[in-house]
């Protein structure tokens, strides 16, 4: 490639061609016509001109060289960062300095109260599928009203969805995805981000979503909410609230009126 690019710029200087001889033969019977001092004059002149278009040749060859070089250093440079990059765990720190983890609460399997207790007196609880095993499950039931046996005074209200939007009638202990998919309670997060995406895109960033721990992982870890340790998954959405006053500082002093 330098050898075809320096071939080119020799080429951008063909305008030179028609003002000088081609060879030193050429330029010596011109010089002939001249004077002594004049043609050896006009000798070293012509000699300084091709050593210098012979000088700028190189000059460019080398310096296309040294690009092309520097491009494929680039590149290959370029390559392994977004491969560090693409590999990394994102974390807002400083680069070599030591970062802590980031956790992310998970969900327990819900268990339901029997009502009884153990020898130690403790509630004895059972799974979903202690009572859902032994029950046809009804596709079709979205209010809370119609439930006879169980959950009664659950409040539901969570669009037009049915209990197995959510919930999984082959399997009450987990749920499923809106493809049919099986997810474990712990993964609660991937079900709700199906219909919730641009919340889930602001949990991501850390626009949404209670946390505790350190801002600077390089000081701490830091451990976020998942969806239910806010929401409840039932009725997800907020109570509407009104504004209270303005909290007050004993220290801030109004400017007086002039």
């Amino acid at each position: 490639m330098p050898q075809e690019r320096s071939t080119e710029f020799a080429h951008e200087f063909a305008f030179l061609a028609p003002l000088l001889p081609s060879t030193e033969q050429e330029m010596s019977t011109i010089a002939q016509r001249v004077c002594s001092p004049g043609k050896e004059l006009l000798l070293i002149c012509w000699h300084i001109i091709q050593a210098v278009l012979k000088a700028l040749q190189q000059y460019f060859a080398a310096a296309i060289a040294i690009a092309a070089a520097l491009a494929c250093l680039g590149a290959v440079a370029f390559d392994k960062l977004r491969k560090s990059e693409e590999n990394a765990i994102p974390a807002n720190t400083s680069i070599g300095m030591t970062n802590h983890p980031t956790h992310v609460r998970q969900p327990e399997s819900p268990r339901v109260l029997t009502g009884e207790t153990n020898f130690a007196g403790k509630p004895v609880s059972v799974n979903c599928s202690t009572c859902h095993a032994t029950t046809e499950p009804n596709l079709e039931l979205r209010n809370a009203a119609d439930l006879k046996e169980f959950h009664q005074g659950l409040h539901f209200n969570h669009g037009n969805l049915s209990c197995v939007s959510c919930h999984n009638p082959g399997n009450y202990d987990t749920l499923r995805l809106a493809d049919g998919k099986q997810v474990e309670f712990a993964n609660t997060m991937q079900l709700c981000s199906q219909c919730h995406g641009p919340q889930a895109r602001d949990f991501r960033h850390g626009a949404h979503g209670g946390m505790t721990g350190h801002w600077d992982l390089t000081k701490g870890s830091r451990e976020r909410n998942t969806c239910t340790d806010c929401h409840d998954p039932h009725s997800p959405a907020y109570p509407t609230v009104m504004p209270v006053f303005k909290p007050k500082d004993r220290n801030f002093h109004p400017p007086k009126a002039h």
